[in-house]
């Protein structure tokens, strides 16, 4: 059986440098406070463990899990900030989705407020009538990912806002996994002043591989398929 979600008091720091922070969110955490969110944040423990104000630089769906850029320097910020908007960070998502994924493409559209949205995917493996994909986003669109391919016609396992009620509900009865199976798993970007890019990977947490495990895709730590990038 999967193990359940970490205390936000929990969180892991995968790098940490000159003010930069990488942190491998758990699904079910919020980043930020709202007016519907009960209990602590991942900001909340982060900045009572730094002793300093942290600010994300870009988001993460409370119930997406995986790799989120920081930092406690507000002129970084505004420097990752603008490395963000020209696409020069790099980042990867894997996603279950349901049904028969193309083997590659990209999946382009307009937002709920007509911007543009674009992302790039790759099929990993199929299995079950399921397919684990690769994704990588070339938009910061709210939902984005979720939304694009519940458009297409592969909506993300554990997606309660777009994907499929009655199969969310049998897959959750046969795995008894209730999240949403996206991770965001990999991360390239550029520190100041500094030629060589930072490259971080937060492994799929453990409800994740649970599931590929189930139908052989991860045995004795390992995964049996080539976990490549998109290209």
């Amino acid at each position: 059986m999967p193990g359940r979600s970490r205390s936000p008091r929990h969180i892991d720091i995968v790098y940490e440098q000159d003010g930069i922070l990488v942190a491998n969110k758990p699904s079910g955490i919020p980043v930020h406070g709202g007016a519907k969110i009960k209990g602590g944040t991942l900001i909340d423990s982060l900045q009572a463990r730094c002793k300093a104000r942290v600010m994300p630089i870009h988001r993460l769906d409370q119930e997406t899990s995986g790799l989120l850029l920081l930092t406690t320097d507000k002129d970084l910020a505004k420097i990752l900030g603008k490395q963000l908007l020209k696409k020069k960070i790099e980042r990867y998502y894997w996603a279950i989705v349901f049904g028969r994924a193309g083997k590659a493409g990209v999946l382009s559209g307009l937002d709920p407020e007509r911007r543009p949205e674009r992302l790039r995917f790759k099929r990993l493996v199929t299995f079950g009538g399921h397919s684990l994909l690769v994704v990588e986003p070339l938009t910061g669109r709210t939902h984005q990912i979720r939304r694009q391919f519940a458009d297409a016609g592969f909506p993300v396992v554990g997606d309660r806002r777009y994907g499929d009620f009655a199969k969310n509900r049998e897959f959750t009865e046969r795995f008894q996994v209730r999240r949403l199976l996206l991770h965001a798993r990999e991360m390239r970007f550029s520190m100041p002043d500094k030629k060589q890019p930072v490259s971080v990977c937060a492994e799929a947490p453990e409800d994740f591989q649970y599931v590929l495990e189930r139908f052989g895709l991860f045995r004795q730590g390992r995964y049996t398929f080539r976990p490549s990038r998109p290209s």
